[in-house]
């Protein structure tokens, strides 16, 4: 947040000086002397296009850094947002069941996997095809969460796959993204519809580096409001 702050204090500073204080300011600019041999944007703009340039040049840099520290600022909201979020949300172990997603979520297995096969669209999308899955590059590990969702209401439970989340959330840093599985498919267009009773394989899975294996984290499942933290592979 401290960043965001201070790009959006630049950025301030630098709109201010442009349209309220350009004559005094642009005379403070290195334009003239200046080593020939540094690359200076400002001098090389004003000399090439002249004073309307680079007026305009650094009415967009102070627009770049507002939108920079806006950007900052959204993603440590969301950061800070997501941790209240999560800290509700229970724990769970192999063999433990849980409220998800309007249903009940039942933990089968979790642990590392050298890979998998799955169902997914071909490249023009006409049909699906068996694809094996694997880490997403060398030398990474792969964590696989085999998870059962069961519709225990009366009525029919749907489902969007898009919107099954599971995430690694390092004490700092950016979280570590993973993907859902839905009955041995990567992806379904539709919503998948459960009737009352019914119940099916939802497999989750990611793949760390060895640095990001390194840090302490969490691994979460959401959907919506609901979510559950599972207990990383010993």
């Amino acid at each position: 947040m401290i960043v965001a702050i201070i790009f959006i204090i630049i950025g301030l500073i630098i709109f201010v000086n442009a349209v309220f204080r350009w004559d005094s300011y642009s005379q403070n600019l290195p334009l003239e002397n200046y080593p020939r041999w540094k690359v200076n944007t400002t001098k090389y703009i004003y000399e090439a296009y002249g004073d309307k340039a680079l007026r305009k040049y650094l009415l967009f840099l102070s627009f770049v850094f507002i939108a920079l520290g806006i950007w900052f600022g959204v993603l440590r909201t969301k950061d800070i947002t997501e941790r209240v979020q999560i800290a509700d949300f229970p724990q769970i172990w192999r063999g433990d069941t849980v409220s998800f997603a309007g249903g009940e979520l039942a933990l089968e297995q979790v642990g590392i996997s050298e890979g998998f096969t799955a169902m997914r669209f071909n490249i023009d999308k006409s049909r699906y095809e068996e694809v094996e899955v694997k880490a997403d590059a060398r030398d990474e590990t792969m964590f696989l969460v085999m998870t059962t969702l069961t519709n225990d209401s009366t009525g029919t439970l749907s489902i969007v796959h898009e919107d099954l989340k599971f995430y690694a959330k390092p004490e700092e840093g950016n979280n570590i993204k993973g993907h859902a599985i839905v009955d041995g498919y990567l992806f379904h267009e539709n919503a998948i519809e459960l009737a009352a009773g019914e119940s099916i394989p939802v497999w989750f899975w990611t793949s760390f580096t060895e640095e990001e294996l390194k840090q302490s984290y969490l691994l979460v499942l959401q959907y919506g409001n609901t979510g559950c933290l599972v207990a990383p592979p010993s």
